[in-house]
């Protein structure tokens, strides 16, 4: 028994159970009883900790636990203002490990003393290894049962590959995804020739055997599965991979949009209804495509999160079949044509369920009005979303 819950859902009572059970520190575990001091030895030991955690299979660093031979004892917790001792801590984390840890999430949590505990959740990491590199150092740490240690050259040389091995399988991932999509092997037999796919992958999907299980847990979510440009869904049953919602229209059996949730995570939703030609004419109304597409996202993070899958998610947005199409701003005299049928559009991370989602997708749709003519998106003011 660990600390499984979402973060902002944890409670004191929740790290006495820690105590009652005797957790004891482990891989994916580690008490300590006073906050990092000031020293440079200290910090450079709270560094170790939490690259040791990404560079392994990730876990907790909870402060203000007192523990004896890495068995919990007493909860006691710290003379420590929250949001100012957290905004420290992760400035620590940024500027003396390299690259960044993406996902690190931390919080404090009030105790009915008037003192704090500090829970650091690190996330698995597929940008491994990180390297602590404050104040000039240069070292790798991982963990084991029995706590950090310091990488060799053979094991550093290791994590580097697989490392490039997880990102390759999310590529492979999407590119044989989008072959079947392009040959008509889907779910189910689908309208239309032109597509918009979004597919959201967490980092850990192909690391681990850990899966959902569908049967329990997708009636709680399954409201908040709508494919992307509908309000709903005609139909929703199981499937080999998952489970699978799709929509069609009255007059035919044919879907014009499906979501796909997979066992390990992955969200794969599907629409062509919001590519059909209109008034004879083949146009996308960009105004509601990247709202809509905003607004999904955001749901689409819901979902995750109520299953318990941890971020950072790899969001990928394609538009299929697309030669043909005139992007529209403003008036429909505002027309701009695609220079590619397929545009496969740039990879984006999201690091954690907090982010601000229209940020997030900036980069994907500046590529799209990149391949229509255009310098970038016009609904956007900086980073932030305008919608005008």
């Amino acid at each position: 028994m660990g600390l499984e819950k979402p973060l902002d859902e944890i409670r004191e009572a929740d790290l006495q159970r820690l105590i009652e059970n005797q957790v004891s520190e482990q891989k994916t575990m580690e008490y300590k009883r006073d906050l990092p001091g000031r020293s440079d030895e200290q910090r450079k030991d709270f560094l170790a900790d939490v690259s040791s955690f990404a560079n392994a299979v990730g876990g907790h660093l909870i402060y203000g636990m007192a523990a004896e031979s890495g068995v919990p004892m007493q909860l006691i917790g710290v003379e420590a203002e929250a949001d100012a001792t957290i905004l420290a801590l992760e400035s620590s984390i940024r500027s003396g490990v390299a690259p960044r840890i993406p996902g690190v999430q931390m919080r404090g949590v009030g105790l009915q003393n008037g003192r704090n505990t500090f829970v650091v959740r690190v996330p698995e990491s597929f940008a491994a290894p990180h390297m602590l590199t404050y104040k000039g150092t240069s070292r790798f740490f991982s963990r084991t049962s029995n706590g950090k240690y310091q990488l060799d050259v053979a094991e550093i040389r290791s994590a580097f590959l697989l490392s490039e091995t997880a990102a390759e399988r999310i590529r492979e991932f999407r590119a044989e995804r989008i072959a079947k999509l392009l040959a008509e092997v889907t779910p189910l037999q689908m309208e239309g020739g032109a597509r918009i796919v979004l597919h959201i992958v967490p980092l850990g999907a192909f690391a681990h055997a850990s899966q959902i299980d569908i049967s329990k847990s997708v009636n709680d979510v399954l409201r908040h599965l709508t494919p992307i440009y509908h309000s709903g869904f005609s139909n929703h049953r199981y499937t080999f991979d998952g489970y699978l919602t799709y929509h069609t229209q009255h007059e035919s059996q044919h879907a014009d949009a499906h979501l796909q949730l997979y066992r390990n995570g992955i969200i794969e939703s599907v629409d062509a209804s919001f590519l059909e030609p209109y008034d004879n004419e083949m146009i996308i109304a960009s105004l509601p495509f990247e709202q809509r597409l905003i607004e999904r996202l955001g749901e689409y993070l819901q979902v995750l999160e109520r299953l318990r899958i941890e971020p950072p998610f790899i969001v990928m947005l394609s538009l299929l079949g697309v030669s043909m199409y005139g992007l529209v701003f403003g008036s429909r005299g505002g027309t701009d044509f695609f220079d590619r049928n397929n545009l496969i559009l740039p990879e984006v991370l999201l690091e954690n369920f907090g982010v601000d989602v229209a940020a997030t997708l900036k980069p994907a749709f500046d590529s799209v009005w990149n391949s229509a003519g255009r310098p970038g998106s016009p609904y956007y003011k900086g980073t932030k979303w305008i919608g005008k």
